[in-house]
């Protein structure tokens, strides 16, 4: 059986697909344009996006309290623990795939982290790219 290929959502920001493998094991390819925000959430499994095009910038809180933000671009790896809350705005137009370490469908979880998540919300509500900082541009 070869891995299958479904859509996920489209809107202003890009689209996702969901890569689906025969061993009930999935993927995410996101497509984001440049301006717009991903994420604003955390997972309950481990993490790992590989950038594939494009450049970003990442905000991730740490050990509960510290904010790390990086710039990273095409070939670089996103590493997020369970629980790390994250961020990323498109710098460029990018594509990325995200994988759940170690989770088959369905046993992996999503919490909104209000501080980042607020800011995909407002940003969805404006439809506007954002500027560099992750906020609406002048």
């Amino acid at each position: 059986m070869e891995p299958k290929l479904e859509p996920v959502a489209k809107d202003e920001r890009g689209e996702s697909w969901r890569v689906l493998f025969p061993d009930n094991r999935e993927a995410l390819l996101i497509f984001t344009k440049k301006g717009f925000l991903r994420g604003g959430h955390s997972h309950s499994n481990p993490e790992i996006s590989l950038i594939l095009t494009g450049k970003v910038r990442n905000w991730k809180i740490v050990d509960g309290c510290t904010e790390l933000i990086n710039d990273l671009s095409a070939g670089n790896f996103m590493i997020n623990q369970p629980g790390e809350p994250h961020l990323t705005l498109a710098l460029e137009d990018y594509w990325i795939l995200d994988w759940k370490i170690d989770a088959q469908i369905g046993e992996w979880t999503t919490t909104d982290y209000e501080p980042y998540r607020k800011r995909v919300r407002d940003q969805l509500n404006s439809k506007e790219p954002a500027g560099a900082e992750g906020t609406k541009s002048s």
